[in-house]
């Protein structure tokens, strides 16, 4: 230490050096009882509707092609609460979707969603026509709308919603 320095006094809290309590046991508090019910707070955010079917997917899932089609995938095919999932999601992004914003929405990770893919091309990708197309190099979810209208015979349907593509 430097000549002209002088060591500062030691500025300790007053309870760093007191005794310890020699009685031995702290007393005990009276608890109040413990509630197993929890308080409801309500929902974080505004609720939110209940996701529809729109017309279209209604009209899939009724085609006689569409049930056709899903017995001859067999086992392997998507539930139709998981078709209806996935297309609703890519019909909220406009029929052409990444495949992290489409996992995103799904709320399942992006290997489950390839997998899911896999299922809903065999289900809907008819004659080897190209309904649902998975471009892997740029990793883009796209339906082919009017071709999913022509292979499975959903008339009117096509017309009527072009005007919204």
């Amino acid at each position: 230490m430097p000549e002209h320095w002088d060591e500062a006094p030691a500025d300790l809290p007053s309870w760093w050096e007191d005794s310890v309590s020699q009685s031995g046991e702290a007393p005990l508090l009276p608890m109040p009882p413990l509630s197993l019910k929890q308080p409801d707070y309500g929902p974080l955010f505004s609720a939110v509707p209940a996701q529809q079917c729109s017309e279209w997917i209604t009209a899939l899932l009724a085609s006689p092609i569409y049930q056709a089609q899903k017995k001859r995938v067999g086992r392997t095919a998507l539930s139709d609460n998981d078709l209806i999932q996935i297309l609703r999601a890519i019909e909220l992004q406009s029929y052409k979707v990444a495949l992290s914003t489409l996992a995103k929405d799904l709320h399942c990770s992006v290997t489950s969603l390839r997998d899911q893919l896999t299922k809903l091309q065999r289900l809907l990708n008819v004659d080897g026509y190209s309904v649902v197309n998975y471009e892997k190099r740029s990793n883009i979810v796209e339906l082919n709308f009017q071709v999913l209208c022509q292979q499975f015979d959903l008339i009117g349907i096509d017309a009527e919603l072009s005007n919204l593509i």
